[in-house]
């Protein structure tokens, strides 16, 4: 049971880790758009 909890949070940071990520991404996206629409 331990374990399970430990995989689980193990899981948890590395979606958090990739949604992260994802976010960086996206923003960058956002701020070369904004830029080369000026």
């Amino acid at each position: 049971m331990a374990s399970l909890t430990a995989n689980f949070f193990k899981s948890a940071g590395n979606l958090v880790s990739v949604i992260d990520e994802v976010l960086k991404i996206f923003d960058n996206f956002v701020f070369l758009s904004d830029w080369s629409l000026d």
